[in-house]
């Protein structure tokens, strides 16, 4: 089994589903990130605590890549 093809399958069927987790995030959303106002959803419902992640000041973390 070639994982990389399987995975590619598997997310662009949760792409053509609308499912929550395979969905982009606006641009609106990314100025914001990159602005300090930002969240982690990794549940439903609850946003990941931001001391989880540490110190994140002068990190490149947001990119936008072309498809």
């Amino acid at each position: 089994m070639d994982i990389i093809d399987h995975n590619q399958k598997a997310w662009d069927n949760e792409s053509k589903a609308g499912i929550r987790w395979s969905i982009p995030v606006d641009q609106k959303t990314i100025v914001n990130a990159k602005s300090g106002i930002w969240d982690v959803i990794l549940t439903p419902n609850k946003n990941v605590p931001k001391d989880w992640f540490g110190s994140i000041k002068n990190k490149k973390i947001v990119t936008i890549q072309n498809a």
